[in-house]
């Protein structure tokens, strides 16, 4: 499942104290906008590495869910929650 990964940069802000899993394809449009459509965010990298492990389809399933509320928002609550989705 981990190998999901290597498809993904990681980018810790130490401003917003958040971690950031970029796309590679959607690499370059970070540095421009960070808050590009398809990145993932969370507070707990280990957050971030289980939702991608969990694989294309689940992580679609997140984005789209998150398009009413920030994936912030989204993330913080599967992470502490886990029974969201």
């Amino acid at each position: 499942m981990e190998e999901n990964v290597y498809n993904y940069v990681f980018h810790y802000n130490s401003m917003t104290k958040n971690w950031s899993a970029i796309p590679r394809d959607k690499y370059q449009e970070y540095w421009s906008n960070p808050n590009t459509p398809g990145i993932l965010k969370s507070s707990n990298i280990k957050t971030l590495v289980e939702l991608i492990g969990k694989g294309e389809d689940f992580v679609k399933s997140i984005k789209s869910k998150s398009r009413a509320k920030t994936q912030m928002d989204d993330l913080e609550t599967y992470r502490r929650g886990r029974d969201k989705y």
